[in-house]
């Protein structure tokens, strides 16, 4: 019985480690402003597999404001708002870049992610400790939402 406990143990953390993990490999995004360039006027789509609502419907307006589309901004209920603003930073040196997208929701916080190039979706992995991972991220260009994206 003990051995079958710690085995479910180790199982576990393995895969809480290879969830981690998940995160990142493909192609960083970085260098000579190339986060803003692949941001700037394109609204980032993110859903958890098997959830047919979107996470993530975020619009990167060129002034910096990150516009969160919601159902729309005819929608009388759900419609779209700002709700903070989005920046770049290198974190390293000239020669050695390590260029991050900064999301500032106020009093929502503030969190800066590393972006990966997966060969058609974007990893965003938090820099910070504690931070959340977003993985199979899309961009679509333009403001008009996410619509129905295949999954």
């Amino acid at each position: 019985m003990k051995i079958k406990v710690l085995f479910g143990v180790l199982l576990v953390v393995g895969f809480a480690e290879g969830a981690v993990a998940a995160c990142g490999g493909g192609t960083r995004v970085n260098g000579n402003d190339a986060v803003a360039n692949l941001l700037r006027g394109k609204t980032v789509c993110h859903r958890t597999p098997g959830n047919p609502d979107w996470n993530w419907q975020e619009y990167h307006n060129p002034n910096k404001t990150l516009t969160d589309y919601k159902r729309g901004p005819f929608d009388p209920v759900d419609h779209s708002e700002d709700v903070g603003n989005w920046s770049t930073e290198n974190l390293g040196t000239v020669q050695n870049r390590d260029e991050v997208v900064i999301y500032d929701y106020g009093t929502g916080g503030k969190y800066s992610y590393r972006i990966y190039n997966q060969g058609g979706t974007y990893d965003f992995c938090a820099v910070q400790s504690g931070g959340t991972d977003v993985t199979g991220a899309t961009l679509v260009e333009g403001n008009g939402g996410c619509g129905d994206q295949s999954m």
